[in-house]
């Protein structure tokens, strides 16, 4: 089937995310739920419970596996994916399979190009944020001379004063 956006307020499903953009819109009217804490505003009393339990350390949902607790059934479901080896959600592309829809999003951008996650250091451009970390550990262990003005790395003394 053709990809959906569902609306996580009420389950309604669109052809396109900025139908979905659009159609939040309705739920933003009357939020009678807020978090004293932060002032968040939900329309659901039951959206607000799960919520408060980021200010309370509440973590009620436990990892079978490991005992890791999660605030969250979803995030522990997720995490409970990865130790089976679960991989439900699958690449239109090339197949690859991931343990949440978050990471097959990632996995996406390398089939269209797309890169926003850019070094500040050197200014390369990835498709994954974990490919930038890891690239940016090389600036850290490789050159640790930094220039003040403009974050250019060098690997020596010598060559950092050439630049300046």
């Amino acid at each position: 089937g053709s990809k959906t956006w569902k609306c996580p307020e009420c389950g309604d499903h669109y052809s396109s995310k900025a139908s979905l953009r659009r159609h939040l819109r309705i739920h933003d009217l009357y939020r009678p739920y807020f978090c004293p804490v932060c002032d968040k505003t939900f329309v659901q009393k039951i959206t607000l419970k799960v919520h408060m339990r980021l200010h309370s350390g509440d973590k009620p949902h436990v990892c079978s596996v490991c005992n890791r607790s999660f605030a969250q059934k979803s995030n522990m479901e997720t995490h409970l994916r990865r130790h089976l080896g679960q991989r439900p959600y699958k690449c239109s592309l090339c197949n690859k399979g991931f343990s949440d829809k978050g990471s097959l999003g990632e996995h996406n951008k390398t089939h269209t190009g797309e890169q926003p996650y850019v070094c500040p250091i050197c200014k390369k451009a990835f498709s994954q944020r974990a490919n930038m970390r890891t690239h940016m550990r090389r600036h850290k262990d490789d050159r640790p001379y930094a220039c003040s003005k403009c974050n250019k790395m060098f690997k020596n003394k010598d060559g950092y004063w050439k630049h300046i």
